[in-house]
C-alpha cells in the first residue's frame, strides 16, 4: 500500500511542477508580449492656405512631450493632401494631441485615421466637429474663471 501511495504522491508532484512550468511559460510570453513595441500610425488629410507644420504628440503616461512627438511640414496651396505619422512605443497611449498648424492661418482637416494595436478608428465630417479644439478650451476655462 505504502508503494502504491508513493506512485501517486510522484504522479502529483509531476503534475504539480507541470502546471507550475505551463504557469511560468505563460507569464513570461505575456510579459514579453506586453514589453513589445507597438506601432501608432495617424493619416491626417487636410488643405492649408499658409504653409506650415503639422505635428502629432501622444501621451504614454507622462504627458505630451517633444520627445513622443512628430512633424511634418506642408504647402499651403489650398489643395487636400495627406500626412502620415508612426511611431514605435513600447507602452500603451492615454491620450493624443494634433497641432495641425504651427502659425496663424486656415486649415480644414477633412480626415483622421488612427491605427493602433490591430484597431482603426476614422473620423471625418461630423465626427471632427465633435473634436474640441484648443481656442475652445481656452475660451471655456476663461469663461468659467470670469463668471
Amino acid at each position: 500500500m505504502g508503494e502504491k501511495n508513493t506512485v501517486i504522491s510522484h504522479k502529483r508532484l509531476r503534475i504539480a511542477g507541470f502546471i507550475i512550468l505551463f504557469a511560468i511559460w505563460v507569464g513570461s510570453a505575456y510579459w514579453a508580449y506586453s514589453q513589445k513595441e507597438k506601432t501608432l500610425r495617424l493619416h491626417v488629410t487636410m488643405s492649408a492656405w499658409q504653409s506650415g507644420f503639422i505635428q502629432l504628440f501622444a501621451d504614454a503616461g507622462q504627458g505630451f512631450s517633444e520627445n513622443l512627438s512628430a512633424t511634418r511640414q506642408f504647402i499651403g496651396n489650398g489643395l487636400s493632401s495627406d500626412y502620415s505619422f508612426s511611431f514605435k512605443i513600447h507602452k500603451d497611449i492615454s491620450a493624443l494631441r494634433l497641432d495641425p498648424i504651427n502659425t496663424q492661418g486656415m486649415i480644414r482637416i477633412s480626415r483622421i485615421r488612427v491605427s493602433w494595436q490591430g484597431r482603426e478608428y476614422v473620423f471625418k465630417g461630423k465626427d471632427l466637429e465633435k473634436w474640441q479644439t484648443i481656442n475652445e478650451i481656452v475660451k471655456k476655462s476663461y469663461s468659467e474663471t470670469e463668471g
